[in-house]
């Protein structure tokens, strides 16, 4: 009877060890497939919960211990060199409880969180919205962190408060001299690290591709990924949705947005060194002037669609509809955060909310696009092109040249098709009143059939 227990705890035994290692090796399948911005030997130790993948960008040798839970809708960077112990938890929304329901509402408040590099977070950390952790911080296990912590600093407590602080002499010596803990803080390969570099360091072969959204960026993306030479990504920020538009209805000033956008590309991001890189995201087009002082030798692709085919298509996709039938989560704050143009001062809010829902995207369309034309006329003629989706089969040859690549056979992918929920929405024919109001808005513009 002795030896049946013993060797039944010997089988239950085994059967343990090896069913966390596949949680763990399916755990670090899902993250390197869908966080499309990490750098190289980052691992996760277990498994846990992301609320939205893309709302991470994750840089070198950041390494997450099990049991992590991680509110990521409002945007988490997690700096170079980090390693986050177990059970840490971090939210970047808070409830609305200043709503129209008690206790809360179905509104959420968002705010990023930031981890600079060389950081450790000990276990059972709780990270509150909208905090900035400095380099080279230390926050002690159990730690409730409610404030932003300055770099070199050692917090601890709840709420978490200085205890100490990192010598910054051999800080500064131990970052020098490029030696950096790797898994259990053995020490890594700084080769393997030096594989990637940030959007400034890729200078000329860094290109961000500006839209309306729903004009073809997503084809756009996944034909140049066909080139060798090429990565390219589509929208892989989802903290950009709020930054672009909170910066374009007045909430945060150009610091903010200047800071927020660095920590994206050159203190967090990595990117394969060797490689021509690609980014597509619609909510860059009224942060150019910012891209240029971040990255100033980057290239941009101005990517336009006829506003008959770009408009027919936002309206069926229920943009600016008040409560759209299809609110999913990735929908809902895409729809929490559309550009409105009462609060960006093009129109006065009395009027905005004269507009009909075609209207208002007939607007849009204009407006996105005039800011782009108007940013890029500040920028040098060679660092950008225009293209038409309707004519880009013809330009791909153009596009690779633009770039800096060498000619490669690339066949123009069309991605993004309609789905069955708005497949309705696509065959009806506009009213005599919406055609009215297009004309109004695009009777002088060439490309409007």
């Amino acid at each position: 009877m002795c030896f049946l227990r013993k060797y039944l705890y010997l089988i239950v035994t085994k059967f343990v060890t090896k069913f966390r290692q596949e949680q763990k090796r399916y755990a670090n399948f899902i993250f390197h497939r869908h966080v499309p911005l990490q750098g190289v030997n980052c691992e996760l130790k277990g498994v846990g919960y992301v609320s939205e993948w893309r709302g991470l960008v994750i840089g070198k040798n950041v390494h997450i211990g099990q049991g992590f839970y991680i509110a990521s809708e409002g945007g988490v960077t997690i700096g170079d060199n980090t390693h986050i112990s177990r059970n840490v938890t971090m939210y970047t929304h808070n409830h609305d409880y200043e709503g129209g329901a008690l206790p809360y509402d179905a509104e959420r408040k968002y705010k990023s969180v930031h981890i600079g590099k060389n950081v450790w977070i000990g276990m059972n950390v709780s990270i509150c919205p909208g905090v900035n952790i400095g380099d080279g911080t230390i926050i002690a296990l159990g730690s409730v962190v409610t404030k932003d912590v300055p770099e070199h600093s050692i917090v601890g407590g709840a709420p978490a408060k200085p205890v100490g602080s990192r010598d910054v002499t051999h800080y500064l010596d131990l970052e020098r001299r490029r030696l950096y803990g790797g898994k259990n803080g053995r020490m890594g390969s700084d080769q393997d690290l030096s594989t990637c570099v940030n959007a400034r360091e890729l200078g000329s072969r860094m290109c961000y591709v500006l839209s309306t959204g729903r004009s073809g960026s997503t084809a756009i993306i996944d034909s140049m990924n066909q080139h060798p030479d090429v990565i390219a990504y589509h929208e892989p920020w989802r903290a950009l949705i709020r930054l672009s538009t909170e910066f374009e209805h007045g909430i945060i000033g150009e610091s903010q947005v200047l800071e927020e956008l660095e920590a994206l590309l050159v203190k967090v991001s990595s990117f394969p060194a060797d490689k021509n890189v690609i980014i597509s995201d619609q909510k860059l087009s009224n942060l150019i002037p910012f891209l240029q002082r971040i990255t100033p030798q980057a290239k941009y692709i101005w990517l336009t669609r006829s506003p008959r085919s770009c408009v027919h298509s936002t309206y069926a996709r229920e943009w600016y509809s008040e409560f759209p039938e299809i609110l999913k989560t990735s929908t809902r704050y895409w729809h929490r955060y559309r550009v409105e143009g009462g609060l960006s001062g093009d129109v006065s809010v009395s009027r905005w909310g004269q507009y009909s829902r075609f209207e208002k995207n007939c607007w849009y369309y204009k407006y996105w696009n005039s800011i782009i034309c108007n940013s890029l006329s500040a920028v040098e003629a060679s660092q950008w092109l225009h293209v038409e989706l309707e004519n880009l089969s013809d330009q791909i040859e153009g596009l690779q040249d633009f770039v800096g690549l060498k000619s490669n056979n690339i066949r123009l992918l069309k991605t993004n098709k309609v789905v069955s929920a708005h497949q309705n929405a696509y065959t009806e024919k506009w009213s005599d009143e919406q055609e009215e109001t297009f004309r109004r808005y695009f009777e002088h513009d060439t490309e409007s059939k």
